[in-house]
């Protein structure tokens, strides 16, 4: 399942803040706008992902600029099987989406014979622009 964050402006900061994931499988999430860019830290792409245990104090996403004005969100793993480095979108994975203060909570489940909704949780959130 992908999410969509409407309304995005150039210069719009957005902070990710992983909070929990099970201990199975390597954890994290895919970021993306179409016909435009996005900069989490030094890399500026029109999609970055993001691992949890590489951004254990969480994130910063910048957006230099999106066509549809759409911030595109999904969770990823990596099960060590080899299938891919990182994989999604499978069978029973999917994110449900909680509103909290200037964003949303993400509880994420991985591919599982049943879903389980606390596999990666994660928060997105829009941030003051400067001055």
């Amino acid at each position: 399942m992908e999410d969509r964050c409407p309304a995005l402006r150039a210069g719009d900061r957005w902070r990710i803040a992983f909070e929990s994931a099970g201990q199975t499988w390597r954890h994290g999430i895919w970021l993306g706008v179409n016909g435009g860019e996005i900069q989490v830290g030094d890399v500026c792409a029109p999609q970055v992902i993001v691992w949890m245990d590489d951004a254990a104090g969480g994130v910063e996403v910048v957006v230099r600029s999106s066509d549809d004005g759409l911030l595109r969100i999904y969770n990823i793993w990596d099960s060590g099987r080899g299938v891919r480095p990182d994989e999604s979108q499978m069978h029973t994975s999917g994110m449900v989406r909680e509103p909290v203060e200037g964003g949303f909570r993400y509880r994420c489940s991985a591919i599982a014979s049943v879903p389980a909704f606390d596999q990666l949780v994660f928060t997105a959130c829009r941030q003051a622009l400067p001055g």
